[in-house]
């Protein structure tokens, strides 16, 4: 497997894993929201239809709160998170292959990866049913339902803003589905990349080719280096330049997880040098990081 033909399989991996997340959760928000309109219709109104300021309303808007954390840990929510991170087993098959191909001293069973692993699944698991979901979900959609109380709102206008917030409009998504993308579109390349990154020094490679399709919506970063391989120390000497869409947290050490940035669909990926183009060689010398 060569590194273009990895970064491939496991660019169409990651986007066919992020679609099928996608279409879970637009299911699962389509289906809370009537939930959730079916407790808020028990809210006390005046005649004009807005919402009465008293106990009894705050009690209604505390069981619709609650219907998001049933909703969270229904075997529907969960079975969708449980397949998208199944998808990591399948980049550790690919990086397998791969890894195997250009070393013998290769072992898919080191600790280290198996610690990566965990952590990565730890972390995805935390934002998308723990406290990341506490903050980024429940909080915003209990202040909406809390303001409309406090201001005497009006009953439809608030049914409006939930539908809006969950389940969103044609032209943006709902609000669980926008998070779980902010997640999810930089986790798993984020984690293949690491995988790539702790094994170079293990296994003495010192080269990476700047490897992943190019699209319309590319980065000039990305369309001025794929393609072609560069040794460790100018992949590290990036990390100074500025460009559209760098990390700020990108350094000598995460531009190899990072590589352009946020969204970037891009892999360094290591290589022996005995595969490297005579003509990149040549081309890295002149600039001083091969001697």
């Amino acid at each position: 497997m060569t590194p273009e033909e990895l970064a491939a399989k496991l660019e169409s991996t990651i986007i066919a894993a992020n679609e099928i997340l996608g279409a879970g959760i637009i299911t699962v928000q389509n289906s809370l929201y009537p939930q959730i309109v079916k407790v808020l219709k028990d809210l006390e109104l005046d005649v004009e239809g807005l919402i009465l300021q008293n106990a009894g309303n705050r009690a209604v808007i505390s069981r619709a709160i609650s219907t998001i954390d049933q909703k969270i840990e229904s075997s529907q929510y969960k079975a969708v998170v449980e397949r998208y991170l199944g998808t990591i087993s399948k980049i550790d098959q690919l990086n397998t292959t791969y890894f195997e191909t250009i070393s013998s001293a290769f072992k898919p069973n080191r600790q280290f990866l198996a610690s990566l692993q965990k952590d990565t699944i730890n972390q995805i698991e935390e934002l998308l049913f723990n406290s990341g979901l506490e903050s980024q979900i429940i909080t915003p959609l209990r202040t909406i339902l809390n303001q409309n109380i406090n201001s005497g709102g009006q009953f439809v206008d608030m049914i409006e803003q939930v539908k809006t917030y969950i389940k969103g409009t044609p032209t943006t998504d709902g609000k669980l589905l926008r998070y779980a993308k902010q997640i999810t579109s930089d986790a798993l390349f984020n984690y293949s990349r690491a995988y790539h990154l702790s094994l170079t020094a293990d296994l003495g490679l010192e080269w990476f080719c700047y490897s992943g399709g190019l699209t319309d919506k590319s980065r000039d970063f990305c369309i001025e280096h794929a393609g072609y391989y560069y040794p460790k120390a100018e992949v590290e000497s990036w990390a100074s330049q500025d460009w559209a869409g760098k990390r700020p947290d990108t350094t000598e050490t995460t531009i190899f997880i990072y590589v352009a940035g946020f969204q970037c669909r891009h892999s360094l990926i290591p290589v022996h040098e005995s595969v490297v183009p005579k003509e990149d060689i040549d081309s890295a010398k002149e600039r001083g990081f091969v001697s």
